[in-house]
């Protein structure tokens, strides 16, 4: 089975990411940039820190929760509470999953779809 993405939910267990030398090997492979379809992670809240960890963010922006902006380190960026940087999708915190969906069905699909996934849950943007 193929999959062109891979979500990082937040909250008290993704602390437990690392731990995991499954998910750890299949993000580092997922990220690798020899694939002819684009990949793409997506994470939210304190879920990034894994992808720094990992160094899958070289020369990539992220957004999370502020809480964690130490352990992102350069790659935090606060100016906004959704971002798309090279391949990885990150959303600040819960308070933004709609916009972290909406923006995602955008990338994945077209922005078509995601005005019409807008529109069906009567989400004004």
């Amino acid at each position: 089975m193929q999959y062109n993405a891979i979500y990082l939910p937040g909250g008290l267990g993704s602390k437990r990411f690392g731990d995991d030398q499954k998910l750890t090997h299949y993000l580092s492979k997922f990220n690798e940039k020899d694939q002819t379809t684009p990949r793409y992670i997506l994470a939210i809240n304190e879920s990034p820190i894994i992808l720094k960890n990992l160094g899958l963010l070289e020369g990539k922006k992220v957004v999370a929760s502020k809480e964690h902006k130490d352990a992102i380190g350069s790659n935090f960026d606060s100016k906004t509470n959704v971002l798309l940087s090279d391949n990885i999708i990150t959303a600040r915190a819960t308070g933004h999953a709609i916009d972290f969906a909406i923006e995602t069905v955008k990338i994945l699909a077209s922005k078509k779809e995601a005005d019409d996934l807008a529109k069906m849950i009567s989400y004004e943007r």
